[in-house]
């Protein structure tokens, strides 16, 4: 067994198989989940599994909604539409999230996070002191802020887009899987 323990408190391996040497990270600091990590190394080393030691890119919220963003702009007529949306996603989700760690519950989430929203109108109203004392206002203008509620197309709207935005990284081969898959559309 060749597992070391660092100051930093968590445990590496280091061994050696055919003239090639293989050291990596266990990221735990217990001993006996090291050995088991480090038996899986030797194993994939055993068997030729270049893809177990590869380093993992991590994919941020903001580098899957560029890629989307490209996509929209190339092949959607709703581009502008998307654009909007995108705020909201990231709003809501992130700019820096990891998306191999949103989960179908997170987007469950989303959608109950979608269902009201406050917006800032303007409303035009008649000047009660209109010409009296020499007022000319006819009208004031008052900033109001509504509550507003989102309506179930437009929920599944969020989501669709969300559903591409990850389907577009699969196919570019940066994630596995899409949380979407098991998120059901509001009727």
């Amino acid at each position: 067994m060749s597992i070391y323990k660092h100051k930093n408190g968590r445990y590496y391996y280091n061994f050696m198989m055919d003239g090639k040497r293989y050291h990596g990270a266990c990221k735990t600091t217990d001993p006996k989940t090291a050995r088991k990590i480090e038996l899986e190394a030797m194993d994939a080393a055993c068997r030729g599994n270049s893809e177990y030691f590869k380093k993992k890119k991590v994919v941020s919220l903001e580098q899957a909604m560029n890629i989307f963003m490209e996509y929209s702009k190339a092949n959607k007529l709703s581009y502008n539409t998307d654009l909007s949306r995108k705020s909201v996603i990231i709003q809501y989700f992130g700019i820096k999230r990891n998306i191999e760690t949103i989960t179908p519950s997170d987007i469950e989430k989303f959608k109950e996070f979608l269902t009201s929203y406050e917006i800032e109108e303007t409303l035009k109203l008649k000047n009660p002191a209109y010409g009296k004392n020499g007022n000319k206002q006819k009208y004031i203008y008052k900033k109001v802020k509504i509550q507003k509620e989102r309506t179930n197309a437009t929920k599944n709207r969020y989501v669709a887009t969300l559903r591409k935005m990850f389907n577009l990284c699969i196919d570019n081969g940066l994630i596995a899987n899409n949380p979407c898959k098991g998120v059901k559309k509001l009727r």
